[in-house]
């Protein structure tokens, strides 16, 4: 069980942004097994870093970050060739209202990442659920309220990628804690949830 992570767009370049797996340091980039697993399918490995935002998606990803993961994202990411330009990674994070990027900055270890959290642009483009409206909801209503919801919701991922908003912040490993990983996590989306 978790949440997904479902790819939105690539952008920046990321087409022309080559990996050198030849580069690796494999200790590093092991550290998370989808990269291990990558990195071993020696003639089919992704080319380039919009090859490999496909096998990131419909992966628990971006919400999954942990030391280890970021650890093996830092070593890929200085694997990148320099392509004169910092590919953006778009990704849904399922379970959320929240669009997440990477920013690479190829050859280094310096990846930057933002959230975008969008209940209140959503809330205000979807009407009331029909359940909150009455009792008996016929499966033609809900239907056509998961239609709605759905084009609205793809709708407000393409337009928020272009607004201002995003907490950004660079991925570095920390060495938390679970539980002080989530309330660093939950301080960034501006909850102040505290664990206790």
């Amino acid at each position: 069980m978790g949440n997904y992570s479902y790819l939105k767009k690539v952008v920046n370049n990321a087409n022309g942004c080559r990996i050198n797996w030849d580069k690796a340091n494999t200790e590093k980039l092991f550290k998370h097994w989808l990269m291990e697993d990558v990195y071993k399918l020696k003639d089919k490995r992704p080319e380039t870093l919009a090859d490999m935002a496909k096998k990131w998606d419909d992966t628990k990803f971006v919400g999954y970050l942990d030391n280890d993961y970021i650890e093996s994202l830092m070593e890929f990411c200085r694997i990148l060739e320099p392509c004169d330009t910092f590919p953006r990674l778009y990704y849904d994070y399922e379970g959320y209202d929240q669009l997440w990027y990477l920013e690479f900055y190829p050859g280094t270890e310096k990846i930057l990442y933002g959230i975008f959290e969008f209940t209140n642009i959503l809330k205000h483009r979807i009407p009331k659920h029909p359940e909150e409206i009455k009792s008996n909801v016929t499966s033609a209503e809900y239907a056509e309220w998961e239609r709605i919801y759905e084009t609205a919701r793809h709708e407000v991922i393409e337009s928020v990628i272009f607004m201002d908003g995003w907490k950004v912040n660079q991925l570095k490993p920390m060495m938390l804690s679970s539980s002080q990983m989530i309330e660093k996590y939950l301080t960034l989306m501006g909850k102040g949830y505290r664990i206790v």
